[in-house]
């Protein structure tokens, strides 16, 4: 069996939980003039598509964007966005919210992210997961992002284990 590993999002200083909060509010350009926090990508006005590679939160990513690689850090908090007709390793295919007052603990986010990234991946890849040669990979919050910045999002995003893809990952039936 294909092992999942699901990996925590990291706020990495109040400072920039301040930023988060703010990019969620929609101060993000105030307050990134004021903290050096990375911008949302870059966007096509019409479509919403990444047209410029660069860095951002993980949480600016939106599903459908394509994702340059993931270090093997315990926690990710910047990652690279690409367009998606440039060889990328991730795709995000799918997010949804954890729901509490306490941050849950490690088997509940295993259990969520069971469920709703294997049903999110036949949805978007067009095959069930067993099926495929692709393969899925949950980002989730961490207790400080939950507790300081409210972050409850769950992320999955699909990949190739064999390495980076160009194009779209979304219905690509394999």
């Amino acid at each position: 069996m294909r092992a999942r590993r699901p990996l925590p999002r990291a706020i990495a200083s109040a400072a920039a939980a301040t930023a988060v909060a703010a990019l969620l509010s929609g101060c993000a350009l105030i307050e990134a003039a004021t903290t050096g926090y990375e911008l949302p990508p870059v966007r096509d006005a019409e479509s919403q598509e990444v047209v410029e590679s660069g860095q951002t939160h993980v949480l600016n990513v939106r599903i459908g964007d394509c994702l340059g690689g993931i270090t093997d850090e315990d926690e990710i908090d910047q990652i690279d966005v690409v367009p998606c007709d440039e060889p990328h390793d991730y795709e995000v295919m799918h997010e949804f919210d954890l729901t509490g007052d306490a941050y849950p603990e490690l088997e509940v986010i295993d259990e969520a992210s069971l469920e709703e990234c294997d049903a999110a991946f036949a949805e978007y890849v067009g095959v069930d997961w067993v099926d495929s040669v692709l393969d899925w990979y949950s980002v989730f919050p961490t207790e400080t992002s939950w507790n300081e910045v409210g972050d409850r999002v769950v992320q999955c995003f699909v990949y190739d284990p064999t390495g980076p893809v160009t194009g779209s990952l979304e219905g690509a039936g394999i």
